[in-house]
């Protein structure tokens, strides 16, 4: 049993990430209390302390349609210059599998806790890279590129931290995968409107809000209670990603974070993911407002701090998973920096020789 105290802190509780001044106290895998104040005297035992004074605990933000290994290319296809097929065709195994770290660390660094994975090619790579780093993983598998039953034996419901989706094209798909694996997992292919399907990606008409998940590139059509997602952007931050909706949508701040945790939660079908209360998963993110561009904090009694807890993703200090801490003080304690240099070294050559070909072509 591992148990896991972050006190005096100020914690955005429950469905409407109320500021409380307070503590949260996680016992294995889950949430056990969050409450107001000074720690009680059955919740002082635990393994790991952790003192959140001039800091904020929320919980970790969630994209789950996420263009992995495609992370060292982002510039490139976000301004049009490539398109995804384009770059795949000259990554190795051992290259998407480094990509994927890279990306990882990106998300890990801001605060993004659980991650969907819409790569197909080396799949296998790309889920591998996340769960080392510790990220919870969404897996979505497109049954004619890669072996469904395959993931749903190996990686299906691993260490409670992976669920497999199928990514359908028809309604036949829809129905075949539903009856085999649930409705739940049926997603339909982005940009489609697949009938059968439980979750819509970027689809071109929204019928249903709360099972429907937006993109960055798509924000345009976003409306309230859509879930969000990056699929490829610039930069991998949900926190960014709710202040740009935010300011185009004219949501209200808190409104906006809501949406890049709890509402995308319910939206993919995740249970008890996405909230700060008892008996959710401990999925936690604490930012340091101890010294600048964090400091001083603005007053919790207003709509204007969630604006300023979002422009704070940078200053993420410490992560947790599933009860389990894998970012402190800044660094990933699963994969460490030697993993992380090395994978930005092996990517070096990979990505100066695929611009110079660009140059060329140009």
């Amino acid at each position: 049993m591992v148990r896991v105290l972050v006190r005096n802190g100020i914690i955005l509780v429950g469905e409407d990430l109320a500021p409380i001044r307070g503590y949260v106290y996680v016992k294995d895998d889950m949430i056990e209390y969050v409450g107001e104040g000074d720690v009680s005297e059955e919740h002082e035992v635990a393994e790991l302390h952790v003192n959140a004074k001039d800091k904020i605990v929320l919980p970790g933000t969630i994209s789950p349609i996420t263009w992995v290994s495609l992370y060292p290319f982002r510039v490139l296809l976000v301004s049009g210059l490539v398109k995804p097929h384009e770059v795949v065709q000259v990554l190795s195994r051992d290259d998407v599998y480094s990509a994927s770290i890279l990306a990882g660390y990106e998300l890990l660094k801001h605060g993004v806790t659980t991650v969907g994975v819409l790569d197909q090619y080396n799949l296998d790579q790309v889920v591998r890279a996340l769960y080392d780093i510790g990220l919870r993983v969404l897996v979505l598998v497109d049954p004619y590129v890669n072996n469904l039953e395959l993931y749903m034996k190996e990686w299906d419901g691993k260490d409670n931290r992976v669920k497999v989706y199928v990514l359908v094209e028809s309604p036949v798909d829809a129905r075949r995968y539903a009856n085999e694996f649930g409705k739940d997992r049926i997603v339909s292919k982005p940009g489609k409107m697949i009938a059968g399907a439980t979750i819509y990606v970027d689809p071109p008409t929204i019928v249903s809000p709360n099972h429907t998940i937006i993109t960055v590139l798509a924000l345009d059509r976003w409306v309230k209670g859509c879930g969000l997602a990056l699929g490829v952007s610039l930069k991998y931050s949900m926190f960014d990603l709710a202040l740009t909706l935010a300011s185009k949508h004219n949501v209200g701040f808190k409104e906006a974070l809501k949406h890049s945790s709890l509402i995308t939660a319910k939206a993919m079908g995740l249970d008890k993911i996405g909230s700060l209360s008892k008996g959710y998963k401990a999925d936690l993110v604490i930012l340091n407002t101890s010294e600048p561009p964090g400091w001083p904090p603005n007053p919790i009694d207003h709509d204007v701090y969630y604006e300023y807890i979002m422009s704070l993703s940078g200053r993420v200090e410490t992560v947790i998973v599933d009860g389990e801490t894998i970012l402190d003080m800044g660094e990933p304690l699963n994969v460490g920096y030697e993993k992380i240099y090395k994978a930005k070294e092996r990517l070096s050559s990979t990505v100066e020789e695929y611009y110079g070909r660009l140059r060329h072509r140009q």
